[in-house]
């Protein structure tokens, strides 16, 4: 009769402790595809707006054609994607396969450096050359902006969330 009593605690753990994950998991089902993408797109466009200061005139010229450039750019990524996906699946690949592949790689990571070129260059019919310059960088900022926040707790800050905090002079 004693263990009931430890018995009842364990199973209360148990049950508080797994509630807010299923909770959690049956929230991320109920969100509808693709809406992480269009979260972490809504907040790329804020961050470049931010990072570039664009006036009204500078944004009504900048966003059409960085949106263009984002298609075009993506369109090639996809490309490389579907070599390195079948690369993986087949990592024993023979020699000719191998240099087929790698061309494929080199010859598309040749066209996104070109795009990017050729889309700096339009920027600075309109966009000083400090704006071109943060926008020719954004992209390795921008990413590790995400990561450093993905990596944050939802509710109020890891180790890396009381750091700033203390900087802040806030703790």
């Amino acid at each position: 009769m004693r263990k009931a009593p430890y018995i009842l605690c364990l199973l209360a753990l148990v049950v508080f402790f797994t509630s807010p994950q299923t909770m959690a998991q049956e929230k991320r089902r109920d969100q509808p595809p693709g809406n992480d993408n269009e979260r972490i797109q809504s907040v790329k466009i804020a961050f470049i707006t931010d990072l570039l200061e664009l006036s009204p005139t500078q944004a009504q010229q900048f966003w059409p054609l960085f949106n263009e450039y984002s298609a075009k750019y993506k369109a090639l990524a996809d490309q490389w994607m579907e070599v390195a996906k079948l690369v993986r699946k087949n990592p024993k690949l023979n020699e000719k396969e191998s240099e087929k592949n790698l061309k494929r790689i080199l010859e598309l990571q040749e066209k996104q450096d070109s795009l990017k070129r050729q889309y700096l260059t339009e920027y600075e019919k309109f966009l000083s050359k400090n704006q071109v310059l943060k926008l020719a960088l954004i992209e390795s900022s921008f990413k590790r902006f995400l990561l450093k926040h993905m990596r944050r707790p939802q509710h109020g800050g890891g180790p890396e969330h009381r750091k700033h905090r203390k900087k802040m002079g806030s703790e």
